[in-house]
């Protein structure tokens, strides 16, 4: 008796540390945030719709071919403002977008050249944008004023205007002769994008390209 109730204990020790393995491998903390690709969407079409049709012939074609998106790619990039090119076709219906972060460079350069503070403008490597601003300007002072002591009001009061001019949202590194590095924040534009084309009709859903991480 005790023998048979000793092992019935063992396997219940043993199911409790096999479940609490699993959890500590498989399980995600509700209070984080799952983490996605910035620049990448994935985006489903409404039934009927014009995309849905598109996707139905890329995807019957031989082999599959995403030239058969460009119209409507097209059509969202016209509708969210944001160059975006069909990156790879999914199970039950999905399509992968991604950014076009050659041309979003290029769209940021040519928003900022508009903006009226800058009295120059310049492409840097890597999708930066360089501006520069007028001698003892508040704009010019700012980023001075960021480099020296780290100040962040008047700097951060800057970025939210170029963001406002741009309509993009940005990422900054001041340099010290006083101008001002700029580039496109991806992760920051993935959400706003997933916002955008969520309420366009013949949109059926639409969200970030998310990791699947395994802890």
């Amino acid at each position: 008796m005790a023998t048979r109730l000793c092992a019935k204990l063992i396997k219940i020790v043993i199911f409790f540390l096999v479940l609490g393995a699993l959890v500590s491998v498989f399980g995600t903390s509700a209070s984080q945030p799952a983490d996605f690709v910035p620049g990448e969407i994935l985006v489903r079409f409404t039934r009927g719709s014009e995309g849905s049709a598109a996707v139905d012939r890329a995807s019957t074609a031989t082999p599959p071919t995403l030239d058969a998106l460009a119209s409507v790619i097209q059509g969202l990039q016209n509708e969210t403002g944001i160059p975006l090119r069909a990156k790879k076709l999914q199970a039950g219906g999905w399509v992968l977008l991604e950014v076009d972060s050659e041309k979003l460079a290029t769209e940021l350069f040519s928003r900022i050249s508009r903006a009226e503070v800058a009295v120059e403008v310049k492409t840097g490597s890597r999708s930066w944008v360089i501006i520069r601003f007028a001698a003892e300007s508040s704009e010019y002072i700012a980023v001075q004023e960021k480099v020296r002591s780290g100040g962040d009001v008047e700097f951060n009061d800057l970025i939210r205007n170029l963001e406002s001019e741009t309509g993009l949202p940005l990422v900054a590194k001041p340099g010290e002769s006083g101008e001002l590095e700029l580039r496109v924040d991806l992760r920051e534009l993935t959400s706003t994008l997933v916002l955008r084309l969520k309420s366009l009709c013949g949109v059926e859903s639409a969200q970030p390209n998310f990791l699947l991480t395994i802890r």
